[in-house]
Formats: structure tokens, C-alpha cells, sequence
């Protein structure tokens, strides 16, 4: 029976050039991205994400903020998942970045749990080469396995770090947010 395996294991290698554990992850990343494709069109479309003058967000509070002229507008419970290096051209995880607070990577971790389950590398190393197509399809997972409710990337100086969305909703007027430019409290 092991002989049977190692022989269709072969096969598939050689038709394919991938082992049967790429072959699963880019399964599973394909599964995600279906279940996420109508969840972030429909975040984006509800709460006009990409049309927001600003935005800032805080790991303390665990929550970004879109404003026009001041005026905070939309805000959102956030987890990191990693971030992308335009300079490296690597990818890392929020699960091993030391500037990410712990709470603030409790999904990448949940993430990085998975991966050893199913022996999916990218998953499991904290840092590896990746293009930006890497890093949405992994924080596509990351949003897919944590029942989030969308996915949004901020530019910092050296790429872009990747987040994960939940709880979105129009701020109200007695919501305050302390990390704000004072225009915006």
C-alpha cells in the first residue's frame, strides 16, 4: 500500500512539477479565496473602503479608522497578518514579527497552527520570498480560517502590512478614537 503511494506521489511530481502538499495548499487557497471573494466585495462596496481620505489604526486598541477631512467615517476590529517587504521581497508573518503586539497576531497564529497540520510550508516558516500576489492569497486564508470579515492593506516605508477586518461599522457620533491626528477626535 505505502509502495502504491510513493508511486502516484511520483506521478503527480512529475506531471504536475508539484508535490501533492503544494498541490493541497493551492486547493485550499483557491477554496479560500472563492469563500472571500463576495465577504470583501460586499465590505468594500457597504463601507466605500479605497474612497476614505485616511486612515490610521491602532495596535493598542485593536481597531482602524477611515476618515474624509477629519472626519472619522468607518472603523473595524483588526488582526495582523503579516507584512511584505518591497525592499527584501519577503514576506512575515505577524506570528514572529516582535514589533506586532501579542494580541494583535493571535489569527496568524491560529494560521500558523493549521499549516503544521497540513504540512504547508508557507504557512509555517515565519519569513520567506514572496510578490504581492503571496501575501493577499495568505492573508485571504488567514481572513477564510478566522471568519473575518474582509481583508485591507497599509503602506508603511519599507511595503505594505497586511490586515484582517471584523466588527466593520459606521463610527458614531459618540464613538472617540485617542491615537487620531486631533483633526479627526
Amino acid at each position: 500500500m505505502a509502495a502504491a503511494a510513493v508511486a502516484i506521489a511520483v506521478v503527480i511530481i512529475i506531471v504536475s512539477g508539484s508535490t501533492p502538499w503544494q498541490l493541497a495548499y493551492e486547493a485550499r487557497i483557491e477554496q479560500a479565496a472563492d469563500a472571500m471573494r463576495e465577504k470583501q466585495k460586499a465590505l468594500v462596496d457597504r463601507f466605500q473602503l479605497g474612497t476614505h481620505g485616511r486612515f490610521d489604526w491602532s495596535q493598542e486598541q485593536g481597531v482602524i479608522v477611515f476618515s474624509n477631512n477629519g472626519v472619522p467615517k468607518v472603523a473595524a476590529d483588526i488582526q495582523f497578518a503579516g507584512s511584505y517587504s518591497s525592499t527584501s521581497k519577503t514576506w512575515l508573518w505577524a506570528w514572529d514579527n516582535d514589533t506586532i503586539l501579542p494580541q494583535m497576531s493571535s489569527d496568524s497564529k491560529r494560521v500558523l497552527q493549521y499549516g503544521r497540520e497540513h504540512h504547508f510550508k508557507r504557512l509555517t516558516e515565519a519569513k520567506w520570498p514572496a510578490g504581492e500576489v503571496d501575501c493577499w492569497e495568505v492573508t485571504t486564508l488567514q481572513a477564510h480560517l478566522t471568519n473575518a470579515e474582509g481583508m485591507y492593506r497599509t503602506p508603511d516605508n519599507n511595503g505594505y502590512t497586511y490586515l484582517t477586518l471584523r466588527n466593520a461599522h459606521w463610527v458614531r457620533p459618540d464613538e472617540h478614537f485617542g491615537f487620531l491626528p486631533a483633526a479627526s477626535r
